[in-house]
């Protein structure tokens, strides 16, 4: 398994696996890399610890993966999971509406033969998942697009959905990992349903991105 990082302006990194620590080599593009064999199957949570040396002192503070799809916010670790050996990016079990959805498995788009409004005919509704209901959570919006259609919107704007600092109300806008959906707010898998839910009722979603 190979880890990179792009961090030219930084001395040294250090990736950090479990409870391994494994210098990482500086190529001449500014790119850390190294290798770790062997990984046993499962789960297993890494960072980077980054030293930039000083006149003095050398400074070291530790940081999640930018490229992370998974991550603890309170640990302040990123997840990989291994599967036969290789990197495995899972699909996330969900439940609603008495639908189940096995781990592993393609989700099954609905409603995306439904014709969908042009752009100059769209009604915006904006969104901010974190307090449009009590829960928070995407599923929680799909319970509430009856509502929205009723006010006769035919579109809604997420606010960024993206990984930030999870106890901040930062309306999304304070982004820190841009593979990672804001782990409040449910799975992928959660997000899909609640696109596929708005289309069979005719309303586009769009997502308002910060980079």
């Amino acid at each position: 398994m190979i880890f990179t990082l792009f961090a030219p302006t930084i001395d040294d990194v250090k990736l950090i696996l479990d409870d391994k620590d494994v210098l990482m080599d500086k190529q001449s593009d500014g790119t850390f890399i190294c290798s770790v064999d062997n990984l046993s199957d499962g789960d297993h949570q890494y960072k980077f610890q980054i030293s930039k040396k000083g006149w003095v002192l050398t400074t070291s503070i530790d940081i999640i993966d930018p490229y992370a799809t998974k991550y603890d916010p309170d640990e302040q670790v990123g997840y990989i999971t291994i599967k036969n050996g290789k990197r495995y990016e899972e699909e996330f079990k969900w439940q609603y509406d008495q639908i189940k959805l096995p781990d592993n498995k393609e989700f099954k788009w609905q409603y995306d033969q439904i014709k969908l409004p042009d752009n100059k005919e769209l009604i915006l509704y904006e969104l901010y998942v974190a307090d449009f209901s009590d829960s928070g959570k995407f599923l929680s919006i799909i319970e509430k697009l009856d509502y929205l259609s009723d006010l006769g919107i035919n579109a809604i704007e997420l606010m960024p959905i993206m990984g930030s600092k999870e106890k901040e109300h930062d309306w999304g806008y304070l982004p820190r990992h841009f593979f990672c959906l804001k782990s409040t707010y449910g799975s992928i898998n959660d997000l899909k349903l609640l696109v596929d839910k708005c289309h069979q009722r005719k309303i586009r979603v769009f997502l308002d991105c910060v980079f």
